[in-house]
């Protein structure tokens, strides 16, 4: 009985599963994006802890591709990437922070399903898209990634740039995603 009572927390660790490939939910895990300028794009992705970063992160960078090709671009370059890992849910009544690279990342003081507010240094707040999730007295949150990219896209290449359809089909193939699967 002893062995099953110390198994029990290691067997709900594991039920836990990635968060998959989609527009953000109700629980703030998925992608939001936004048109910055012609041609260039801001893709946010948040996922839990079960999510690798570099998941987290691809599924933003797919996302940022799925955009160029609708626009028909032939090339994306990521011209800033700050991702890393946050705390979600951490009870402050105006809005859960954590760190992302060298920026914060803070939902808008509206509860529930208000915009996201985004990192200062680029992303405005997104009306009518998800809201982080917050805590309701919790304590310190719960980890979390999240990937914040700015991307540029190009009909003829360029320094550091990716074609859009090689990368559509690696990442899609990588992580058994049938074509068009977020939008």
């Amino acid at each position: 009985m002893r062995g099953f009572v110390f198994c029990l927390p290691l067997l709900l660790l594991g039920a836990c599963a990635a968060t998959p490939y989609q527009p953000v939910n109700a629980n703030g895990y998925g992608y939001v994006d936004q048109e910055a300028a012609a041609g260039a794009c801001d893709v946010v992705f948040v996922a839990n802890s079960a999510t690798s970063l570099q998941q987290t992160r691809d599924f933003a960078l797919l996302r940022a591709a799925e955009i160029g090709a609708a626009a028909g671009y032939r090339y994306l370059s990521v011209k800033q990437d700050k991702s890393g890992t946050i705390m979600v849910g951490s009870g402050r009544s105006s809005g859960a922070y954590a760190a992302v690279g060298d920026a914060s990342f803070t939902q808008s003081s509206g509860m529930g399903m208000g915009g996201m507010g985004m990192y200062g240094g680029g992303m405005g707040s997104y009306g009518g898209g998800g809201s982080l999730p917050t805590g309701s007295n919790g304590g310190g949150g719960t980890p979390a990634h999240a990937a914040v990219l700015s991307v540029h896209f190009s009909k003829d290449g360029g320094d550091g740039a990716e074609e859009i359809a090689a990368l559509l089909t690696r990442l899609r193939a990588q992580y058994k995603l049938p074509a068009g699967s977020g939008s």
